[in-house]
């Protein structure tokens, strides 16, 4: 009776920690185009209304080189996340555009203008920084996941533009 247990026990770890373990350093390329956690992933994302966490962006209109910043934060002080990933697309021809600046704790997924998270420690609050292509100029949008566990993540969460966000009435 007690190997039966240990065993289940031992199934159990490895089942609902293997996000972590299989992709303690971020992301894979393959999660691009879904910004799902990951390739079968057996979990559905959760309704992004409910998402415990915000995701901000300083503008949405660019001009060529320049910067914009982006924010993932919780808008519950309980909630953390261990996860995350943010891709710039052309509002217009919805095709990832410019790339995220190199920062620590981020892999950039400069293939399809991503940035995902490069540990799984518990995360309060990711600021990015994206810039604009050097010959472009128009509107971006930033989609991301962000995830709390194997089981519990948020797919396709659209920025708020910082000005709506926090002046509006």
């Amino acid at each position: 009776m007690h190997f039966r247990f240990a065993i289940a026990a031992v199934l159990y770890y490895y089942l609902t920690s293997c996000y972590v373990r299989c992709f303690p350093s971020g992301a894979p390329h393959e999660s691009c185009e879904t910004l799902s956690p990951e390739r079968g992933h057996k979990a559905p994302s959760q309704p992004v209304q409910y998402a415990p966490f915000s995701v901000v962006a300083t503008a949405r209109n660019f001009e060529p080189g320049e910067r914009i910043g982006v924010e993932i934060f919780q808008r519950d002080s309980r909630e953390n996340f261990k996860g995350f990933m943010v891709q710039a697309l052309d509002a217009y021809l919805h095709q990832p555009i410019g790339q995220f600046v190199p920062t620590h704790g981020m892999k950039l997924l400069r293939e399809c203008a991503a940035v995902s998270h490069s540990d799984s420690r518990p995360k309060k609050a990711v600021n990015l920084v994206w810039q604009a292509p050097p010959d472009h100029s128009g509107e971006v949008i930033f989609r991301a996941t962000i995830v709390q566990s194997k089981e519990l993540y948020y797919a396709n969460i659209l920025a708020h533009n910082a000005q709506e966000y926090y002046f509006s009435t």
